[in-house]
């Protein structure tokens, strides 16, 4: 699995700092199996989707599932690409 970041939006106010930033998060799971990478990726989605806590001194005000793309059999690999999209919402 890899994951990569890809934006951090803040929040706009007009006269303070952003006390939220929006993350948009890219998750891609690569296996040997369809089966394998449909299991991975349930699990996944299973622990992310409205997670809302604190991790490492961050706090996070919710995760949200946002897409999924199975890109199938990589030809001339072996292996099966299956990538999620998620919103993190951080407090600042």
């Amino acid at each position: 699995m890899v994951y990569r970041h890809l934006s951090q939006d803040p929040t706009l106010l007009k006269d303070v700092k952003s006390p939220m930033d929006t993350v948009t998060m890219e998750l891609t799971f690569y296996t040997k199996s369809y089966e394998d990478s449909m299991t991975l990726a349930g699990r996944c989605r299973e622990i992310l989707d409205f997670f809302t806590g604190t991790v490492n001194t961050v706090s996070v005000d919710k995760i949200r599932f946002l897409d999924q793309n199975d890109n199938d059999l990589v030809e001339g690999y072996g292996f099966f690409v299956t990538q999620q999209t998620y919103t993190i919402r951080l407090i600042r």
